[in-house]
């Protein structure tokens, strides 16, 4: 099918708005919403210097840009399909936009902009549950003729597993690591989980002996949470990616000897920009990272 009339065009929003599909996809399948400034990043760096950036206020237009396109998508298709452009939220309430509301209240079919602050977040979940479920999200980049978003590494000035005790930071011991795993543990949303996940646990440990630093368990599925600060270095941050997986595998062989589904996600919580290369690193072995920043803590 010809790409729908709403991303077709030369202007920026068209062309911002076709470049941010594949990342938004690439977010919906680690289950994990982005930031503006997080997308201004991102589009910025896989554009090949085809773009700039820009204040966040802008991404309003390609975000309703795709979300026109879906609906005149599922048309055709004659299957709806949820708001991807839904994804992209604020950095401080973990919210989309206003701009947002009209494509929420056509999933939910009611109406959105009179919620109250508790009851927002309820349905935002409800709405991002439907975006990560959604299956033909690989069918919908064939029909737009776009390629996935499969980071390329850069050839590694060292090699991997070679690093130095003395290039790590001393995460554990910082009040900077202290204080976002306890705003992380009391936020669930900061790292791309519901609320109904509740207070994660800051004491739990793995069988292997491994003791992520923020774990949280619902109703069978697992997620724990490697912190890194804003005192982090990049090897740090390295070395956490490798912790996530780590955490993953361990996470899903417990849940295979109980007899559960193995479906653990390890989540990279980051106080500080993820530097480009660790992102594409990230991206490759499928673990989702999230930046954030404790409000009203030193990590501010």
């Amino acid at each position: 099918m010809p790409l729908p009339e709403d991303l077709q065009g030369d202007r920026w929003r068209e062309k911002a708005a076709r470049a941010a599909i594949p990342i938004l996809i690439r977010r919906a399948k680690d289950r994990v919403p982005i930031t503006y400034g997080e997308l201004d990043r991102e589009i910025v760096r896989h554009g090949k210097g085809k773009f700039h950036h820009v204040h966040a206020a802008a991404y309003g237009g390609p975000a309703g840009r795709i979300g026109d396109a879906l609906i005149e998508t599922g048309r055709i298709w004659g299957v709806p399909i949820p708001p991807l452009n839904s994804l992209i939220v604020n950095g401080q309430t973990r919210l989309p936009g206003h701009g947002c509301d009209w494509y929420l209240q056509k999933v939910l079919g009611r109406p959105v902009r009179n919620l109250s602050e508790q009851e927002k977040p309820k349905v935002v979940e409800k709405v991002h549950e439907k975006v990560y479920r959604f299956a033909d999200w690989n069918k919908l980049l064939r029909e737009y003729e776009m390629k996935p978003l499969v980071p390329r590494l850069k050839a590694a000035k060292k090699r991997p597993g070679r690093t130095r005790r003395r290039g790590w930071s001393s995460e554990g011991e910082s009040e900077e690591h202290k204080d976002l795993c306890k705003y992380v543990a009391a936020h669930p949303a900061a790292v791309g989980l519901t609320r109904a996940f509740g207070r994660g646990n800051l004491k739990y440990r793995l069988l292997s002996g491994d003791k992520p630093d923020v774990w949280f368990a619902r109703r069978g599925r697992v997620v724990p949470v490697e912190v890194k600060s804003s005192v982090s270095n990049d090897d740090d941050i390295e070395r956490g990616i490798y912790q996530c997986i780590k955490y993953r595998a361990v996470a899903e062989a417990e849940q295979v000897s109980y007899r559960q589904v193995p479906n653990a996600t390890a989540v990279l919580a980051v106080g500080r920009q993820m530097p480009h290369l660790l992102a594409d690193l990230a991206n490759v072995h499928d673990v989702p990272f999230c930046e954030v920043k404790a409000i009203g803590s030193r990590e501010r």
